[in-house]
């Protein structure tokens, strides 16, 4: 009889709970976590029982970061340079940590914000990336990623045994936004003239900022409960681009 439900544990017991909810013909809003679900055939039997009324919670849909993809202020995107390292292998029990308990952690719990983000804002985004994975025990401790379109290349790093560091570059036709540990740097372009020398870049913008994916969770669950308070479904379309997203994970 609840307004909203919000479904917050590890993936691999999602659709669990939404199967019950929609068995039970619960008619309110539900909040889920990402990813939708870890296997196709949870995922074919999600495409049946969806609607309107359901939110996955992709990370960075309300970030500083999809922000400055979407804006044209410095001309076209040509490359992206991503580094994501959390030192959570060093942090908790690897025993007892749901983390630990997929070999491809990384892949299925770090990367989905970030293909997200970039598949909903490169064109033409290629589906088969390349992903390198170092060898660990438990996880695949180190993963790099590259993928293209016909304009930009992306190239992503993320690690659980690696010091903290969050670092995001964007080059531009006209720019470079570079990002690092929340101080974001824009940097101009300098014109370059037949015969000159080489000139350094330019900084036009500077701003320390608060910690992006907290910032972007806090907008989600407003973006979320806005809806609820309203009684305003969210767009199907959003939905299935979600799932799609699920799918090729």
């Amino acid at each position: 009889k609840v307004d909203c439900v919000f479904i917050a544990c590890p993936s691999d017991v999602h659709f669990k709970y939404i199967n019950y909810l929609k068995k039970n013909n619960y008619k309110g809003f539900i909040f889920c976590e990402k990813l939708p679900v870890t296997n196709l055939n949870e995922l074919k039997r999600l495409q049946k029982i969806i609607d309107n009324k359901i939110y996955f919670n992709f990370n960075l849909r309300h970030s500083i970061l999809n922000k400055i993809l979407k804006s044209k202020v410095y001309g076209s995107l040509r490359n992206v340079i991503i580094i994501d390292n959390k030192p959570y292998f060093k942090k908790f029990n690897s025993k007892n940590n749901w983390r630990f308990k997929d070999k491809n952690i990384l892949i299925t719990n770090i990367f989905p914000h970030y293909l997200h983000m970039l598949n909903e804002n490169i064109p033409n985004l290629e589906n088969n990336f390349k992903i390198i994975k170092s060898k660990g025990k438990k996880i695949h401790e180190d993963i790099s990623i590259i993928y293209s379109s016909k304009d930009c290349v992306c190239n992503l790093h993320m690690s659980y045994l690696r010091g903290l560091e969050k670092s995001f570059i964007f080059h531009f036709d006209n720019a470079k936004v570079d990002i690092q540990n929340n101080l974001l740097k824009v940097f101009k372009y300098p014109k370059i003239k037949m015969g000159s020398r080489f000139q350094p870049l330019k900084i036009i913008k500077s701003k320390k900022l608060k910690d992006i994916f907290n910032v972007s969770n806090i907008e989600s669950v407003r973006y979320f409960v806005k809806h609820v308070k309203k009684n305003k479904s969210f767009k199907i379309k959003q939905v299935k681009y979600d799932l799609e997203i699920n799918k090729k994970l």
